[in-house]
């Protein structure tokens, strides 16, 4: 409810609106219908990123969910180095291999992972809303991925509340980003 209210401009009115603000947390993903001005009856359901999280770990036998999260969010290109944080022991004799299996596992994982997610979206979103609001930090690891699914239900406009995230920067200072805090205060 506070993503609907301060993540869209203010001024804007929910006055014969037909949107819908998705939620991807770390758990859950949830979805609050607003339909001609009028809150409906919200889903939510535990498909959030914590599972993309702990498929890769299982697979390369890596069970710090919250480091393997903060790794794949941070960029989308991720390099040698940045794999080994994934690694029990980063100076073995098989990093080479360690590292094409954590890469195969990331692949695979998201590929599992979207298809779980786009297969929940497309059956409980309705076609041609005129807005989505997008909040959630696991929600940016899948931007692309997202505004395709939702052009592709002709959602006319995808609103990833960039305006909210920048008045938090400004009233708090660029400190928030270091832990990317402003994901979570805009949450």
């Amino acid at each position: 409810g506070g993503v609907l209210l301060q993540g869209r401009k203010p001024g804007s009115s929910l006055k014969n609106s037909n949107l819908v603000v998705i939620m991807f947390g770390y758990r859950d993903v949830s979805i609050l219908p607003v339909k001609s001005g009028s809150l409906g009856k919200s889903l939510s359901k535990k498909i959030g990123g914590h599972n993309l999280y702990h498929w890769v770990g299982n697979q390369i036998a890596f069970h710090d969910y919250q480091k393997i999260a903060r790794i794949l969010c941070s960029s989308k290109k991720l390099g040698s180095r940045q794999l080994q944080l994934l690694m029990s022991n980063p100076d073995s004799l098989y990093k080479t291999q360690k590292i094409a299996q954590i890469k195969k596992a990331i692949r695979e994982g998201k590929k599992q992972y979207w298809f779980t997610l786009s297969n929940w979206l497309r059956g409980n979103l309705e076609r041609g809303l005129s807005e989505i609001i997008v909040a959630g930090g696991s929600a940016y690891y899948f931007r692309k991925d997202l505004e395709k699914l939702f052009q592709k239900l002709g959602v006319a406009q995808i609103n990833w509340g960039d305006e909210l995230e920048e008045r938090i920067t400004s009233s708090f200072g660029s400190q928030i980003n270091t832990h990317s805090l402003h994901y979570r205060l805009s949450d």
